[in-house]
């Protein structure tokens, strides 16, 4: 998970307070402290604090931490408030939007037994090859190839007691192929069938380039804690002050089906393969921390 400490005060501007999240889930928070009365407070709080905090989330635009830290430099900023003798409310908001997916990428197994170890791996490597071809002749790219397991273990046999007896060994070889258009993945499955594999997993769709979508849900999940921030300081006879800080955070938006194929032998695999992903859903979720008049 990345987080981006970033002050996007333009963009809030930009989202109405009335837009209500699709999909976020409400989290609110009310800290009170003592109430600045007098006008000099206000400004304070408006001068110095949201100034000061914009500044310091700014340089961290290009930080990548998981969301414990997250939530660490929201609690920071909301005591640091509390401390100047300030109020603050803290909410967070969300919103879904979802996307087609435009890549793709499945990973293909082949295992390999034999008396030796040597030979398992001779065998194997034959046969990766093989798979290597077929998938270049798919118009798949060298680049877009990558081997993401390699595992080599010996076969026992316990049938006269002990710790066993080594009879064999076993070779598997597991190849990634990212990066394939989405349309076009089902394609390459099929023309696979007879390279030899015996497994196909981890197929996975995914977006090539969603900043548009992910700005679009951005400027909702502000829109969204604006609301809420709205309704929390109208249900506790408050006002909004200025921004003090904005935390995003962001996860990686995938579609991620349940596919796994094993097969007995080449002929299993189906030469036509109908595969219908799902979209993607592309999330943006932000806390926002408000002084309170």
């Amino acid at each position: 998970m990345k987080k981006k400490a970033v002050a996007i005060l333009g963009i809030l501007l930009a989202a109405t307070a009335g837009v209500a999240a699709g999909s976020g889930a409400m989290s609110t928070a009310v800290t009170a402290a003592p109430r600045a009365t007098t006008a000099e407070a206000a400004e304070d709080i408006t001068e110095d604090t949201a100034k000061d905090t914009t500044e310091d989330t700014a340089k961290d635009t290009t930080d990548d931490t998981d969301s414990d830290d997250t939530e660490e430099d929201t609690e920071a900023v909301t005591a640091a408030a509390l401390e100047s003798g300030k109020s603050v409310i803290s909410v967070t908001g969300s919103e879904t939007v979802k996307v087609r997916p435009d890549r793709a990428r499945v990973q293909f197994s082949i295992e390999t037994q034999a008396d030796t170890a040597k030979k398992a791996q001779s065998e194997n490597d034959d046969e990766i090859n093989d798979l290597v071809d077929t998938l270049e002749d798919l118009g798949v790219s060298d680049d877009d190839i990558t081997t993401s397991n390699y595992s080599l273990y010996p076969k026992y046999d316990y049938s006269d007691g002990g710790d066993g007896t080594i009879v064999g060994y076993t070779l598997n070889c597991t190849l990634l192929v990212d990066d394939q258009d989405a349309d076009g993945v089902s394609a390459i499955i099929a023309g696979c069938s007879d390279a030899g594999i015996t497994s196909i997993s981890g197929l996975e769709y995914y977006c090539d380039d969603d900043t548009d979508s992910y700005n679009d849900a951005l400027k909702k999940a502000i829109a969204d804690a604006q609301t809420k921030a709205e309704a929390v300081a109208e249900a506790t006879d408050s006002k909004l002050g200025s921004i003090v800080s904005i935390t995003e955070t962001t996860d990686g938006n995938t579609s991620e089906p349940d596919t796994y194929y094993n097969f007995e032998s080449e002929d299993a695999i189906a030469q036509s393969v109908t595969i219908f992903p799902d979209d993607v859903d592309v999330t943006a979720k932000v806390t926002v921390v408000y002084s309170v008049r």
